[in-house]
């Protein structure tokens, strides 16, 4: 997996084709790599398409990212390196019931509360 994307950023300079190594690897290895890339965008492509995750952004989540990690990252890794890329803009993610959230971070830096998960009646 090499994840690339641009937005609206100018690009970088040309680089080095990106080479990977033959021989098996484990599922879900590979390098992330975006420049100007909308943090929704961002959130989308790794909860979304590579960890199969279900997720909900809050709306005041905005912004361009840029970031690169050319290591490649194992499908446990990937989580925390988006945590770090959230915090960087200031929110963060709260993983409750099979539910991932992303938030605002308050000023404190705690989790801004997210929405209340839906209750079952008549209990």
């Amino acid at each position: 997996m090499v994840i690339a994307r641009r937005g609206a950023a100018p690009p970088p300079a040309p680089a080095a084709p990106e080479t990977q190594t033959a021989g098996p690897r484990e599922a879900g290895d590979g390098t992330l790599n975006f420049v100007g890339a909308d943090v929704r965008e961002v959130i989308g492509t790794v909860l979304g398409e590579i960890l199969k995750l279900n997720y909900v952004v809050d709306p005041d989540v905005t912004g361009p990212v840029t970031f690169s990690v050319v290591r490649p990252l194992r499908r446990e890794e990937v989580l925390p390196v988006l945590e770090a890329v959230l915090n960087s803009c200031g929110a963060t993610l709260v993983n409750a019931n099979g539910l991932v959230s992303i938030v605002p971070r308050r000023s404190d830096g705690k989790a801004r509360a997210a929405a209340p998960s839906p209750r079952p009646r008549g209990g």
